[in-house]
């Protein structure tokens, strides 16, 4: 009560007390949504990575390599954000793994897909976890029905395996939609929203972190972007809790 609900009604009242016109106007706003919306795009691309993977190590999870290689995927969900911002600051400023130049954070063509390479390799092996049981809930005989059909390796994935993990994949996809939208400590660490003048990478996290304690000091206005944000959130929230009722259900 005293550390959530209570901060959360006074941002509320904060929200309804800003210059809604000024927030409209304010071309950041405008940018944070943008960058928030291009930064979620890393989503799709980590849940194909992540699938491809859960595909690969399956056959193999009772044995000690496959074992192996599946932490090695996870560890770098379970790592702190700010060593994973740290180490790849590192490769980025180096120039390590054959990378590049150094200058992938301070260009504002490639500071957010940096930022979305980040986010990949951070959150497959978890979503990788979560296909693996997903995969592990298929009744074998559903595969084994269909190789005695004539199904193939590819036709038993495209019409057997991936129907039946649609509500996983759906499920997976929102989180990561949700986590992506809330994203602010690689952003903070990393480039502070730039670089500047471009504010290429302030996304909506970091832009109410901006506009509450930073030079405007617009508390109110950082309220009502917090409320539009917890709005969005919400919504994307809805059709996520769906989707696991309807798992608790079938299970």
């Amino acid at each position: 009560m005293v550390f959530t609900t209570g901060p959360a009604l006074y941002v509320i009242y904060l929200a309804t007390t800003a210059n809604l016109h000024a927030l409209v106007r304010d071309p950041l706003t405008w940018n944070a949504f943008r960058n928030s919306a291009l930064y979620a795009l890393y989503v799709p691309v980590s849940v194909a990575l992540a699938l491809a993977a859960a595909l690969a190590v399956f056959p193999y999870r009772q044995r000690w390599g496959g074992r192996l290689l599946s932490t090695a995927f996870v560890l770098p969900y379970v790592a702190s954000a700010v060593v994973i911002a740290l180490v790849w600051q590192a490769i980025y400023r180096w120039g390590s793994f054959g990378l590049g130049r150094a200058d992938w954070l301070s260009n504002p063509g490639t500071a957010l897909p940096a930022l979305m390479l980040i986010s990949v390799w951070a959150h497959m092996g978890g979503q990788m976890l979560v296909f693996l049981a997903g995969l592990q809930a298929i009744p074998q005989t559903y595969l084994d029905a269909a190789r005695v059909d004539g199904a193939g390796a590819w036709s038993g994935f495209w019409h057997v395996t991936l129907p039946l993990l649609r509500p996983v994949m759906s499920l997976v996809v929102l989180t990561g939609v949700v986590g992506a939208l809330q994203t602010f400590t690689l952003v903070f660490v990393l480039t502070q929203g730039g670089p500047s003048p471009s504010h290429a990478t302030d996304v909506m996290a970091h832009r109410i972190y901006q506009t509450a304690f930073g030079q405007q000091g617009a508390f109110a206005l950082a309220s009502a972007l917090a409320v539009v944000l917890a709005v969005m959130l919400v919504l994307l929230r809805w059709p996520q809790l769906t989707i696991l009722r309807r798992q608790v259900r079938d299970a």
